[in-house]
């Protein structure tokens, strides 16, 4: 295999020719996946670029590129209400303040803007990192068909870091008041995330064709087309009690659908346990606490990256960092033995000398 020269760079599946003209670095596509025809293509590009004047800038706007991205790329990829977000995240808090721009003069000191301001109004560390990334996938997007030469979230550490994004997780003590006073007909649908670690989306389109009972009861949730981040095949077992719960829904169902009369909405339970409980939940909230839950208790990352179906194992890590409340109690077990070990030393020590 021809190793690769320092002046191709590969992003994403494509080859890139780097170059500098003019004393200014250009990026030209090679238009290919393929290392060899890469490098054969490199004479006649090199050609190109130094006999021609500068590289071509976009006059295209953020905001008429970013219009252009949602119809064509965003409906093939993403699910109804992922792109829902995309819409409403940018409208609201990305176009405001990048969408007169070229989408060629982007550069880093404009997305460190961008992050201050979204941090500036408050919104929590997870959400500015989610709307952070639909701009560097569209960015990505524009420099597959060659609008940009180069996505400028590429080496800007604009992202938050990862320990800002430690999945969030309830106490036993929060787990135990949501389902006392959640209402019946909503207390499966919590369950299934909090013993299974389904997804929203996973637990309103859960049918009974999906549950096996036998020889081990066990969830075979299918691929969605459409939807990233459940096109995997993947099954969930379930523990004894999740899995009573299902036979007695199943005994009372009148239809395919696990989840009947399903609201339109998960605010819709959060909010009538906030009101009466006072907690303030997400519900993707419930798949973290089960993914920690797992975790504490012995569980293998592997085993569990692929009941979540994560695509990678770094997804997973986020659940091996101690909580606080796990840290305190360590702290405390360790100072109690070393207090009972000096106690024990003092007294072998009164033995030793005493005549």
């Amino acid at each position: 295999m021809a190793r690769r020269p320092r002046h191709i760079v590969k992003r994403g599946r494509i080859y890139y020719l780097r170059i500098s003209v003019d004393g200014k670095e250009v990026w030209r596509s090679l238009r290919t996946d393929n290392l060899q025809e890469a490098i054969r293509q490199v004479p006649f590009q090199q050609s190109q670029l130094l006999e021609l004047e500068p590289p071509r800038t976009s006059k295209t706007t953020f905001r008429s590129f970013c219009d252009e991205w949602q119809a064509d790329y965003v409906p093939q990829e993403c699910s109804e209400a992922r792109a829902y977000n995309i819409r409403t995240w940018m409208k609201k808090h990305v176009l405001p303040t990048l969408g007169d721009r070229r989408i060629s003069s982007v550069d880093v000191r404009d997305l460190r803007r961008l992050r201050a301001s979204l941090e500036a109004k408050g919104l929590a560390t997870g959400t500015v990192a989610s709307i952070l990334s639909i701009v560097r996938a569209m960015l990505s997007y524009a420099v597959l068909v060659e609008e940009i030469p180069r996505n400028p979230f590429q080496g800007s550490r604009v992202m938050p870091a990862e320990d800002d994004l430690t999945p969030r997780r309830l106490s036993d003590e929060d787990v135990e008041s949501i389902l006392k006073v959640c209402l019946d007909k909503h207390r499966l649908s919590l369950l299934l995330a909090l013993r299974a670690g389904l997804r929203w989306g996973e637990v309103m389109r859960l049918n009974w064709s999906n549950v096996v009972w036998k020889p081990n009861s066990h969830l075979r949730l299918e691929g969605t087309k459409g939807r990233r981040k459940a096109r995997r095949r993947r099954k969930v077992p379930l523990d004894p009690e999740i899995a009573e719960v299902l036979r007695e829904a199943r005994s009372r169902a009148t239809g395919d659908i696990v989840i009947e009369n399903r609201p339109w909405n998960s605010w819709v339970i959060r909010r009538q346990i906030k009101k009466e409980t006072g907690i303030s939940f997400r519900f993707h909230d419930l798949r973290h606490t089960f993914a920690a839950r797992y975790v504490e208790a012995g569980g293998s990352l592997a085993m569990l990256q692929e009941i979540l179906g994560h695509r990678s194992l770094k997804m997973v890590m986020r659940y091996a960092l101690p909580t606080e409340e796990a840290v305190r109690v360590d702290a405390e077990r360790v100072w109690r033995n070393r207090s009972r070990n000096s106690s024990r030393n003092s007294r072998t020590a009164e033995v030793t000398t005493s005549p």
